[in-house]
């Protein structure tokens, strides 16, 4: 029952207090986010290189 406080949803107020106040977590944050575009933009180039002239559709908000 210790992880039970962890896996309860809490306010802005209450998940902002949580890392504490020194800017070490927003730099973890930062450098994950940067990490994160990094390769999808390295994954958007490789599958535009393996078939640059295959059409692409949008799934997203299509039905059928």
């Amino acid at each position: 029952m210790v992880q039970y406080p962890l896996t309860r949803s809490g306010g802005p107020s209450g998940i902002g207090g949580y890392p504490g106040k020194s800017a070490v977590f927003d730099e973890a944050i930062a450098t994950f986010t940067f990490a994160c575009s990094d390769q999808t933009e390295a994954e958007h180039a490789a599958r535009k290189r393996a078939s640059p002239n295959a059409r692409r559709r949008s799934v997203i908000g299509e039905s059928g």
